[in-house]
């Protein structure tokens, strides 16, 4: 897949926190270096509304991805984070289940731009779905 679709997925990432980080995130992936940024950032700034949170806490890898699956995630996601390069973030849902999960280090699975992800943080020690 193209670079463009992985920006317009890290875009959608401003789709789930309050409006005046989203703001923040969208300018910062609008930059050159955006990605890079946005990745950094993301283990410690990025603070979802709970509104759009399901707790994945007690979930198993396998639990995730049968419920990722049940709120419609396609077959092949964009991961973002530190572990992912912008080129190559596109993979299967399974895999990518499998190379985020338990890591808490600050990364995303976006399904659905800006509708539905995935997302751990060691810093905030929390697994969840974002779902808008």
């Amino acid at each position: 897949m193209a670079i463009d679709d992985a920006h317009t997925h890290l875009v959608g990432l401003a789709e789930f926190p309050d409006k005046g980080d989203a703001r923040r995130w969208r300018a910062l992936a609008g930059t050159k270096a955006g990605w890079r940024k946005c990745c950094a950032k993301l283990p410690h700034e990025f603070d979802p509304l709970p509104s759009f949170q399901i707790d994945c806490a007690k979930l198993n890898a396998d639990a995730v991805l049968a419920k990722l699956r049940e709120l419609g995630a396609p077959e092949t996601v964009c991961c973002v984070g530190d572990g992912f390069e912008e080129e190559d973030a596109f993979m299967p849902l399974d895999e990518a289940v499998d190379d985020v999960f338990g890591n808490l280090a600050g990364e995303l699975i976006s399904c659905v731009s800006g509708k539905l992800a995935y997302f751990e943080s060691g810093d905030q020690g929390v697994r969840m779905i974002l779902r808008k």
